[in-house]
């Protein structure tokens, strides 16, 4: 087997150019064994195998450069640099990250796991070579989805800067995460099928960027030929590469949406081994669709992640009241503010992590002009697998530093449900956020009417008050018992609203509780325990605030439980650390 012969990087150079193709069926063929058995990003990366090879070809690593953007392609990357033994640990907490990662191995040269960011690095990358008179090679690679990024057009703006050689791949494959859309996207296509060859070629130049291509991605020769010729040009260099996202396995090919990232799945069928639960996700798009139906000012946001986000259904049924904005967060969120300002409802649904992007234009473009726009917050808290790039454990810190902003959390998909309602009928900036996953659908019994800035108070005693935000509710129902057991007397109360949170509640809790806990899957600085703790300080005194929350720190990769027992978060620890802080107190 010619993988065998593959153990650490540059190896890859000791196989014969016609055994190439045999290497990269080889390749695809593990990596199609391996994810159906761990999931993981597939279908990028069965576009990408011909590309790395010829790259790992072309360059010598680690000495040289090669910044994957996002890094949903870059496991034929880890395979040929000798990690092909670490992928039955695949996004595992302790084992083989999802993404590139430079602490794993000196071949990974820029961490990443967010979309444009691989020019912008490059560019820097090559300004550091010049400025220390280095000869390395250089090389960003980004997709044809990340391009449409307004980050990735300011890198493209400055590279004009790079004296000496600065190669940019553009991975085209005609899709991102979802399809493509918008201007440049369709002036790729007109080069893919030859209607327009012109318009990128002309455009760049004007920026002072040479262009080579299109080249066909999966001829390794074809690629190799054309990196030497770009290593030539002195100065930025794109090299336009045409894949097939998916090739090789067909049901891949034919849906690469759904293969983007999957779970362990059949091979022979394509399908999920584990039978689909309905998720937050889908219960938020349901209800979207159900208000939608209701109020035709009602429109839905996405950046590149219609079926990410739960926006499918409403794209089917009212595409008019559908927008796909591309890879470009911070526009996504100002576009909406023009939408609020001209008289529509604009719902704007973008994961957790993905929406620190847009900071800036939340606070002067939504908060400032006091604007009815809803964010709904997707993924928020430990997401499990794709790992520290991708928790949602800093947007009700985030959040709550924004004035005008007001920030909600459901316990469970009926209280989502009727917090989205609560956001519509809203008049002024509102943030819902909502973990991944299954969705709960406990608790129902306990079902007060959603008041602004009102707690839910579930269960009422004395000595020990735990308030839960959102998807910690769950969890509380458990520490609860198991504080029972212990003999303390504990109140449940479900935050609901983080900001503005319940001061009145708080003020009822003082008279008879000698301990209040907050639960929440968010950073601990600048979070609601943290809130709470400095109202109870400066109105309350007397009253302890013990804040549970994500120590500070980027966690790792892992799914969930493992994460939440890692962090302390499970109901167990959380539990034993209540009873530690109670047993000092009474």
């Amino acid at each position: 087997m010619l993988l065998n012969l593959i153990q650490k990087a540059n190896d890859v150079k000791k196989i014969q150019v016609e055994q190439l193709g045999g290497l990269a069926d080889e390749i695809r063929t593990f990596i199609l064994e391996r994810i159906a058995h761990t999931g993981g990003h597939l279908a990028s990366n069965l576009g990408t195998v011909e590309l790395t090879i010829a790259l790992h070809r072309f360059c010598t690593l680690p000495q040289d450069k090669i910044i994957w953007d996002v890094g949903h392609q870059a496991y034929t990357h880890k395979i040929l640099t000798g990690r092909r033994k670490d992928f039955d640990h695949l996004r595992e907490y302790g084992g083989l990250s999802g993404f590139p990662n430079m602490a794993e191995s000196a071949c990974d040269s820029f961490n990443t796991g967010h979309s444009t960011t691989s020019l912008s690095a490059g560019l820097g990358m090559v300004i550091a070579r010049e400025r220390l008179g280095q000869k390395h090679r250089v090389i960003a690679v980004i997709g044809d989805g990340a391009i449409t990024g307004g980050m990735a057009a300011e890198a493209l703006n400055n590279a004009a800067t790079a004296k000496s050689n600065y190669m940019m791949i553009l991975n085209d494959n005609n899709m991102s995460i979802s399809e493509n859309i918008g201007g440049i996207s369709n002036c790729l296509k007109g080069l893919r099928t030859g209607t327009n060859q012109s318009v990128l070629p002309e455009a760049l130049l004007e920026w002072g960027i040479s262009y080579i291509g299109p080249v066909d991605g999966h001829d390794i020769e074809a690629l190799e030929c054309a990196f030497k010729q770009a290593e030539k040009v002195q100065g930025p260099v794109l090299v336009h590469v045409l894949t097939q996202k998916g090739k090789g396995y067909s049901p891949a090919e034919k849906n690469p949406i759904k293969f983007h990232g999957i779970p362990a799945f059949d091979l022979q069928t394509g399908q999920a081994i584990k039978a689909h639960k309905i998720t937050w996700t889908d219960c938020f798009g349901k209800a979207l669709l159900e208000a939608a139906k209701k109020d035709e000012t009602v429109c839905g946001i996405t950046a590149a992640m219609c079926n990410g986000t739960g926006l499918a259904p409403l794209k089917e049924t009212y595409p008019d009241r559908y927008f796909d904005v591309g890879l470009a967060e911070e526009h996504a969120v100002t576009f909406a503010a023009g939408l609020a300002v001209g008289g529509l409802k604009p719902v704007v649904a973008i994961y957790s992590c993905f929406l620190q992007r847009a900071y800036d234009q939340m606070i002067h473009d939504v908060c400032m002009q006091h604007l009815h726009v809803v964010f709904a917050i997707d993924r928020a808290g430990l997401v499990g697998e794709d790992g520290s790039t991708h928790h949602g454990l800093l947007d009700l810190s985030y959040l709550s530093t924004m004035p005008e902003m007001t920030v909600m959390a459901p316990k469970n998909d009926r209280e989502l449900q009727e917090m989205l309602q609560f956001a519509l009928d809203f008049d002024r900036p509102i943030a819902l956020r909502y973990p991944r996953g299954e969705a709960y659908s406990g608790l129902k019994a306990y079902h007060q009417p959603i008041k602004y800035g009102q707690a839910e108070m579930m269960i009422q005693e004395k000595d020990i008050a735990l308030i839960a935000v959102g998807s910690m509710v769950e969890n509380a129902i458990t520490v609860r018992a198991l504080l029972k057991t212990q003999g303390f007397s504990v109140t449940l109360i479900n935050a609901r609203f983080i900001k503005p949170f319940d001061t009145s509640c708080l003020n009822t809790v003082a008279q008879t509780h000698r301990l209040i806990v907050t639960l929440e899957e968010n950073e601990q600085i600048g979070g609601f325990g943290e809130q709470v703790a400095a109202y109870c300080n400066k109105n309350l005194k007397g009253l302890k605030v013990y804040p549970i929350a994500i120590e500070d720190c980027y966690v790792s990769h892992g799914n969930k439980e493992t994460l939440e027992k890692t962090m302390q978060m499970d109901a167990i620890s959380i539990a034993k650390r209540v009873g530690e802080k109670a047993a000092d107190l009474f």
